[in-house]
This record gives structure tokens, C-alpha cells and sequence, in this order.
């Protein structure tokens, strides 16, 4: 099984060479263009997602490519459907590769700690995780080889992508529609919804931690 995690990280690290300027926005952008409205655009864009990711190309630049391609509302939506087919994809890939195969390699990589703060968690801790900015391939295979079930992946992963996913594409949809002060306002939004985002954690963790403490002295008394 090693084998086979080292040839994908081998042809992983091929393509992104090989596929040098085709990565780029621009290009990116023309090709999306070049399908039109037709219903194949979409289409390309989620595997275009899911698998640029996996060779380590930033989750929001797809994010900021939607915004442009498509507006805001339909962006988003692509996006955001993007971040949910890519992070399951990539998570299934860590479970069937195996946690001692990815533990190895993610340890060498120096993302022991992520691994730590994965195993035996749930969706809050895959909400917190997705505000911390690591790879997003690194941390969806990280997660599918720790002990996380697969649901608290996808609901944290679906809610903690939220705000990287409207912030990026609505920054994008300002400057395509060249809307005056759109770079102050993306700050002005992504740190409110960042400390938005981080209080609501904070608070359901707590009410979380009370609620198995109460739970756990009912017993007691019993």
C-alpha cells in the first residue's frame, strides 16, 4: 500500500509539472469560458476541484475562478459544491490508503500535529480545522486516515468551508463587476466572518463540554 500512496504523490508532483501554465488563472478562466453555458462547465469545474487540489493547487483560487466564471450566486453554489465533492473525495482516498500509509508520510511532512488534533474527533474540530490555513488536500486525506467518522467530516468540513468559500468568490464577483473598494470590504467581511465563525465554535464547544458534564453526573447519581 505504501507503494501505491508513493506513486500517487510521485504522479501528483508530475502533473503539476507537466501541466505548468495550464494551472494558471487565466487559463483556467479561458477554458471554463470556452464551454459556455452549456452544462458541461459545471461539470468541469467540480473535477477540475477535485482533482487540481490533489496536486496541491489552492482550494481558493477554484473559489475566486467560480466567482468570476459564474457571479456570485451560482458561484457560490459551484464552490461550495466543489469544496464538498473534492474534500469527500480526497477524505475516501486517506481511508482507503490507510492510516499507517498516511500517517507515515504525513509525519515526514511535518503535519503530525494535524493528525493528533484529527483522530478520534468531530465535525467541531473539522470546523476549527478548516479556519486554520493548511493544505486542503493534506488535511481531507488526514483526516480520512484518522479514527473521524466520515459524517462529522462532511458536516464540519461542509460548514467550516463555508466562509473561505463565500468570502473568495464574493471578493471575486466585486472586482470582475468592478465594484469601487471591493478589496477593503473582502477584508472587512473575512474578518468578521473568521471572529464570527471562531465565537459560535467556541460557544458550542462550551455548551458541548456542560452538556456531556451534566450527562456524565446524571449516571454518576444513578
Amino acid at each position: 500500500m505504501w507503494v501505491l500512496a508513493a506513486l500517487v504523490v510521485v504522479a501528483a508532483s508530475a502533473a503539476r509539472l507537466w501541466l505548468g501554465d495550464a494551472l494558471d488563472f487565466q487559463h483556467a478562466l479561458a477554458a471554463l469560458r470556452a464551454l459556455g453555458d452549456s452544462g458541461w462547465a459545471p461539470l468541469a469545474y467540480v473535477f477540475a476541484y477535485a482533482a487540481g487540489t490533489m496536486i496541491f493547487v489552492p482550494a481558493v483560487g477554484f473559489h475566486a475562478l467560480a466567482g468570476v466564471t459564474w457571479g456570485l450566486a451560482k458561484g457560490l453554489a459551484l464552490a461550495w459544491l466543489g469544496l464538498n465533492v473534492g474534500s469527500n473525495v480526497q477524505f475516501a482516498l486517506g481511508r482507503w490508503a490507510g492510516q499507517k500509509t498516511v500517517s507515515s508520510f504525513l509525519h515526514q511532512k511535518g503535519y503530525g500535529s494535524l493528525l493528533r488534533k484529527l483522530e478520534g474527533e468531530g465535525a467541531w474540530t473539522m470546523v476549527w480545522v478548516r479556519q486554520v490555513p493548511l493544505p486542503f488536500f493534506v488535511v481531507n486525506v488526514a483526516a480520512g486516515s484518522s479514527s473521524m467518522k466520515w459524517r462529522h467530516f462532511a458536516i464540519g468540513s461542509c460548514i467550516g468551508g463555508l466562509p473561505s468559500v463565500i468570502v473568495s468568490t464574493y471578493f471575486a464577483a466585486q472586482l470582475i463587476n468592478g465594484v469601487a473598494g471591493a478589496s477593503r470590504e473582502v477584508l472587512l467581511t473575512t474578518l468578521g466572518m473568521g471572529a464570527a465563525m471562531l465565537l459560535l465554535l467556541g460557544l458550542a464547544r462550551r455548551w458541548a463540554r456542560r452538556r456531556a458534564a451534566v450527562v456524565e453526573a446524571t449516571r454518576a447519581d444513578r
